[in-house]
Protein backbone atom coordinates (compact mmCIF):
# COMPACT_ATOMS: atom_id res chain seq x y z
CA UNK A 1 0.00 0.00 0.00
CA UNK A 2 3.00 2.34 0.88
CA UNK A 3 4.81 1.97 -2.66
CA UNK A 4 1.38 2.44 -3.99
CA UNK A 5 0.80 5.58 -2.46
CA UNK A 6 4.36 6.31 -3.26
CA UNK A 7 3.52 6.08 -6.65
CA UNK A 8 0.78 7.36 -7.05
CA UNK A 9 2.41 10.62 -5.67
CA UNK A 10 5.35 10.44 -8.04
CA UNK A 11 2.84 10.10 -10.86
CA UNK A 12 0.97 13.52 -9.93
CA UNK A 13 3.92 14.88 -9.77
CA UNK A 14 4.59 13.83 -13.18
CA UNK A 15 1.64 15.01 -14.55
CA UNK A 16 2.19 18.02 -12.92
CA UNK A 17 5.44 18.79 -14.90
CA UNK A 18 4.21 17.40 -17.87
CA UNK A 19 1.80 20.21 -17.88
CA UNK A 20 4.32 22.53 -16.21
CA UNK A 21 6.24 21.80 -19.36
CA UNK A 22 3.48 22.36 -22.04
CA UNK A 23 2.81 25.82 -20.59
CA UNK A 24 6.29 26.28 -20.75
CA UNK A 25 7.22 25.39 -24.40
CA UNK A 26 3.66 27.27 -25.28
CA UNK A 27 4.59 29.86 -23.19
CA UNK A 28 8.37 30.27 -25.55
CA UNK A 29 6.50 29.99 -28.68
CA UNK A 30 4.76 32.89 -27.58
CA UNK A 31 7.66 35.02 -26.21
CA UNK A 32 9.03 34.03 -29.93
CA UNK A 33 6.41 35.54 -31.86
CA UNK A 34 5.94 38.65 -29.81
CA UNK A 35 10.19 38.54 -30.21
CA UNK A 36 9.68 38.32 -33.88
CA UNK A 37 7.24 41.24 -34.28
CA UNK A 38 9.60 43.21 -32.09
CA UNK A 39 12.40 42.86 -33.80
CA UNK A 40 10.17 43.61 -37.40
CA UNK A 41 9.09 46.72 -35.57
CA UNK A 42 13.20 47.84 -34.40
CA UNK A 43 13.68 47.58 -38.17
CA UNK A 44 10.96 49.86 -39.21
CA UNK A 45 12.18 52.55 -36.37
CA UNK A 46 15.60 51.92 -37.81
CA UNK A 47 14.38 52.28 -41.41
CA UNK A 48 11.84 55.75 -40.58
CA UNK A 49 14.30 56.94 -38.88
CA UNK A 50 17.14 56.59 -41.53
CA UNK A 51 14.48 58.68 -43.55
CA UNK A 52 13.99 61.43 -40.99
CA UNK A 53 17.83 61.91 -41.18
CA UNK A 54 17.83 62.18 -44.91
CA UNK A 55 15.18 64.40 -44.34
CA UNK A 56 16.37 66.79 -42.18
CA UNK A 57 19.44 66.59 -44.43
CA UNK A 58 17.65 67.79 -47.05
CA UNK A 59 15.29 70.80 -45.20
CA UNK A 60 19.15 72.01 -43.54
CA UNK A 61 20.52 72.33 -46.48
CA UNK A 62 17.64 74.07 -47.89
CA UNK A 63 17.61 76.12 -44.54
CA UNK A 64 21.01 77.48 -44.80
CA UNK A 65 20.67 78.21 -48.69
CA UNK A 66 17.83 80.43 -47.88
CA UNK A 67 19.69 81.95 -45.24
CA UNK A 68 22.61 82.81 -47.96
CA UNK A 69 20.19 84.11 -49.87
CA UNK A 70 18.92 86.35 -47.68
CA UNK A 71 22.10 87.56 -46.63
CA UNK A 72 22.60 88.13 -50.28
CA UNK A 73 19.62 90.48 -50.31
CA UNK A 74 20.35 92.22 -47.12
CA UNK A 75 24.02 93.57 -48.36
CA UNK A 76 21.95 94.03 -51.92
CA UNK A 77 19.23 96.18 -50.19
CA UNK A 78 22.05 97.74 -47.77
CA UNK A 79 24.13 98.95 -51.30
CA UNK A 80 20.48 100.32 -52.70
CA UNK A 81 19.92 102.52 -49.40
CA UNK A 82 23.64 103.26 -49.88
CA UNK A 83 23.23 104.13 -53.13
CA UNK A 84 20.08 106.00 -52.41
CA UNK A 85 21.17 108.26 -49.89
CA UNK A 86 24.29 109.14 -51.66
CA UNK A 87 22.16 110.49 -54.50
CA UNK A 88 20.09 112.42 -52.74
CA UNK A 89 23.08 114.18 -50.98
CA UNK A 90 24.24 115.17 -54.18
Amino acid sequence: MLLLDEYDALNKKHIELNETHETLKTTHVELEEIFHRLDKLALEVDHSEHLLKIEVHGLTYQNNTFKERIKELEKEITSLTLAQRSQHLT
